[in-house]
């Protein structure tokens, strides 16, 4: 039996909190670039972006991981991203905007979410939502937004 293709980009995926480490010991005119770049699109003209792949071959996955880098510290353990956007009280409506946006607004929708909500997230779950992302992640989110988690004891 063949692995599925995503079984193979499972096998594949970068080490995302490396990746982070690597964001944060970048310069600050790099980290800068990456910070302040308006559009998903406009990622793969910044050379911050190649400094920070440092050899990585660039794909759809990982301009989306640099897109959100700069907005989301990292936390070993966090819960998920749609528990703790409902934790902070983000509005479910700005929520519902990212879920039915297009893809890039989609991710330009959730940057300014992320920015405004200031969360830190397990990089290792979450640069797997980004490099998965569509309709299945986005709904993920969603459903963590609303299913009640009920606390591990000693977490």
């Amino acid at each position: 039996m063949t692995p599925s293709t995503q079984d193979q980009d499972h096998v594949d995926l970068p080490d995302f909190v490396a990746l982070k480490s690597r964001f944060d010991r970048l310069p600050s005119g790099p980290r800068a670039d990456l910070r302040k770049v308006a559009h998903l699109a406009d990622i793969p003209d910044l050379p911050a972006y190649y400094r920070w792949l440092g050899g990585l071959a660039p794909h759809r996955g990982l301009q989306r991981v640099a897109f959100l880098l700069p907005h989301v510290g990292h936390r070993p353990d966090a819960a998920d991203l749609g528990r703790q956007l409902r934790q902070r009280r983000i509005s479910e409506l700005r929520l519902f905007q990212v879920l039915r946006s297009e893809p890039d607004a989609d991710l330009e929708y959730l940057r300014r979410l992320l920015i405004h909500a200031d969360l830190k997230l397990d990089w290792r779950e979450f640069g797997k939502t980004l490099h998965y992302w569509g309709t299945h992640t986005k709904r993920r989110i969603l459903q963590d937004y609303f299913t009640p988690h009920h606390e591990q004891p000693n977490a």
